[in-house]
């Protein structure tokens, strides 16, 4: 295991161990911090261990990965959506629907449980890049833009867009080289991911201390 993808797989157990012990600590400060937000830092720990597991063995869950695709993309949507109205929140959770039916069958019929489900990836991550976009041109449209970096929703929906931004690319790429039967590089550039989930966890410390400073004030 290259001492980077070692680096970037202790980071992303470290990070939302400390994001947990924080929000335990200041849970008096934090009650208004949505319940999504608490849930993907827990799942993501869960999540790590078990992929540095994996990265050390040597082993692959792929299982884990494409569960974790569709989870990214509801957790998205349940953080996001109250910045939206009725109706977009409704079409908001029937594209998760639809993109539900989508995952399965990539899963099942294309790419198959034993390997990156790429297709179904590569779309959870370009629905969570456009929803954050929507997201922050919404913040942009009102008067909150003139107070946007002490808005905790703000650097949410920030976390969330590099992350997906980055992993399509991440993903991009893995395809290129698996298709050129390139294994070890295609599984390298994995690590794109990895350093982007770090700067995801980075952007959440920073959103829960705005939602302590929102919650004092």
């Amino acid at each position: 295991m290259r001492s980077f993808e070692l680096f970037t797989a202790v980071s992303n157990v470290l990070l939302p161990f400390v994001l947990l012990i924080y929000y335990y600590i200041q849970r008096q400060h934090l009650k208004i911090v949505p319940h999504p937000l608490v849930w993907f830092i827990g799942f993501s720990l869960v999540h790590q261990i078990i992929q540095l597991y994996t990265n050390i063995s040597g082993t692959q869950l792929w299982l884990l990965q494409h569960v974790f695709g569709i989870w990214h993309l509801f957790i998205t949507v349940m953080l996001l959506k109250e910045g939206f109205n009725t109706t977009t929140q409704k079409v908001l959770l029937a594209i998760v629907g639809l993109f539900t039916l989508l995952w399965f069958g990539d899963i099942v019929f294309i790419e198959g449980w034993h390997n990156l489900n790429s297709l179904g990836l590569g779309l959870s991550h370009m629905l969570t890049l456009l929803i954050c976009m929507a997201f922050l041109l919404n913040i942009a449209s009102t008067e909150k833009v003139m107070y946007f970096q002490r808005l905790p929703e703000f650097w949410v929906a920030t976390a969330f867009l590099q992350y997906a931004a980055l992993t399509i690319l991440s993903v991009i790429s893995y395809r290129y080289f698996f298709h050129l039967n390139m294994i070890e590089e295609a599984n390298s550039l994995l690590a794109i991911e990895s350093f982007a989930n770090i700067i995801r966890f980075v952007l959440i410390i920073v959103a829960l201390v705005c939602y302590k400073r929102l919650y004092i004030r």
